[in-house]
């Protein structure tokens, strides 16, 4: 979890003016770990402290250094403890009042606190393990001319342990895969430059098959994953996708 707890912090830091108070906290509730990073920064107006997490959601402001980057950090993190059966929410009293972002995580049962920690990985959290790991790492290539949703989609794979590169274009796909060698491309139907269905045609007929070819489209219909598959895709997500999804496509290569 050390990808939320950095992301929550970051965002403390994006938010509070220099020589500002930023107080970490960590409590244990039967059997909850509760972390709080409450912060007397800028804050968050009432009719937005609902939209935080959202992804790519920034808050206007004129303090130094916040609203760079792309805005996943948060949404990113709810995911991540979300999969681990935990909770992220945030607080806060209103503009110029500081806010508090308060993460719970369930404290797996063979583990002890203290310095001799000690974890049973076969039962941590009774989760499905195949729902948020991927036995085997692969090399993705992440191919989506919209840069926030392909950043992030490229960071949720690199953190379930994938080598994952990212471009926006069609046109110098082959000159990155003949670079980085991927086992698995992830493709945007729309792109700007050229159609996806092109990019994957000119992958098959110069690469070959050794490639999985997985379309992003936004269009559903049998008739959709039909041309798809027809271009020399081997598999077909419908936008919005969720990690979920592309982790049964991998796990099942």
């Amino acid at each position: 979890m050390n990808k939320s707890f950095v992301n929550m912090l970051i965002n403390a830091v994006k938010y509070t003016d220099p020589r500002g108070q930023i107080n970490l906290t960590c409590t244990t509730e039967d059997d909850i770990v509760i972390i709080s990073i409450k912060d007397n920064g800028i804050g968050i107006a009432p009719d937005i402290l609902t939209q935080v997490f959202e992804p790519f959601f920034q808050a206007k402001t004129d303090t130094a250094g916040a609203g760079s980057g792309l805005g996943v950090g948060l949404s990113l993190s709810k995911k991540l403890v979300e999969l681990h059966n935990g909770s992220i929410i945030a607080k806060s009293e209103g503009v110029g009042k500081g806010s508090e972002f308060i993460m719970r995580l369930p404290i797996p049962k063979n583990i002890q606190l203290g310095m001799d920690i000690k974890i049973n990985v076969d039962q941590t959290f009774d989760l499905d393990k195949k729902a948020i790991v991927s036995y085997k790492k692969y090399k993705i290539l992440v191919i989506d001319d919209n840069i926030p949703a392909a950043e992030a989609l490229s960071e949720l794979l690199r953190y379930k342990g994938h080598e994952v590169k990212s471009s926006y274009e069609g046109e110098t796909v082959l000159d990155i895969i003949r670079d980085f060698n991927p086992d698995i491309v992830v493709l945007d139907i729309g792109l700007s430059d050229i159609s996806g269905y092109e990019v994957a045609r000119r992958i098959r007929s110069q690469i070959g098959r050794r490639i999985q070819l997985v379309a992003l489209t936004g269009y559903g219909q049998k008739s959709d994953k039909l041309k798809a598959l027809k271009a020399g895709f081997d598999h077909h997500l419908t936008k919005p996708i969720s990690i979920s999804d592309l982790e049964k496509i991998l796990n099942n290569l």
